[in-house]
């Protein structure tokens, strides 16, 4: 007769629970504010000023009015995961960049989580909220709330793996380098870029929130780096 295994005692069991617990919040703690809810510190604009006197902090969050400009983390960042929460007036475009470098000629390229008022535009397209910006459309079932309510966005960004999140809905996955990824960058706008082959990666750069002007708030911006080789 084949004896059933006995199950594993009580002690045993809570242990591995208690370890279970224990891993999740080391994990947890591996989290970081990019924006402490309070201040610009951590921020900076491209010349490495203070940000101008359009960013500031209200009522909780980060919010730009007018054009002064885009906003850059002054840490750099490589492989990571990043959440935060956003929200538009009407008519607004926004974004965040990331993996950020300067080409030859001046101009900061990396990838970009579109972000705009959407309005009665029909999707998916190019240039949608959580696109791969020019690269690669959304999901239709990822959509973003009506102007002036607020969104939660996810990116990961891990070697040659990236994906975009709009509120609980996976956006954009792709690889770096694949054939797929490969068409899609000649067919976009950066193709003609000089460094274009070289706009993807995989070295730190900044983060960046983007001003095309008009209104935007962003809150619980936080991170988390993958450690490298993962």
């Amino acid at each position: 007769m084949r004896r059933r295994p006995s199950a594993p005692p009580a002690a045993a069991v809570a242990a591995l629970a208690l370890a279970l617990v224990l891993a999740g919040a080391a994990q947890a703690s591996d989290w970081k504010p990019l924006f402490d809810g309070k201040s610009l510190k951590g921020w900076t604009m491209a010349n490495g000023a203070p940000p101008a006197a359009g960013w500031r902090v209200e009522q909780g969050a980060l919010t730009v009015e007018g054009r002064p400009g885009d906003l850059f983390t002054v840490t750099t960042y490589r492989d990571f995961e990043l959440e935060f929460e956003w929200k538009v007036e009407a008519k607004t475009n926004s974004g965040v960049k990331y993996r950020l470098h300067r080409v030859p000629d001046g101009a900061w390229l990396g990838p970009e989580y579109q972000i705009w008022d959407e309005g009665a535009v029909g999707r998916p397209h190019l240039g949608a909220t959580a696109s791969l910006y020019n690269m690669i459309a959304p999901a239709a079932e990822a959509r973003s709330a009506e102007a002036g309510k607020w969104n939660r966005s996810r990116i990961v960004a891990r070697g040659n793996h990236l994906e975009h999140w709009l509120n609980g809905v996976k956006s954009i996955e792709v690889e770096i380098g694949s054939d797929d990824w490969s068409q899609r960058l000649a067919r976009s706008k950066f193709a003609q870029e000089e460094g274009s082959a070289d706009w993807f990666a995989r070295r730190p750069g900044p983060i960046m929130l983007q001003n095309h002007g008009g209104r935007v708030w962003y809150r619980k911006l936080r991170i988390r780096e993958f450690e490298a080789g993962r």
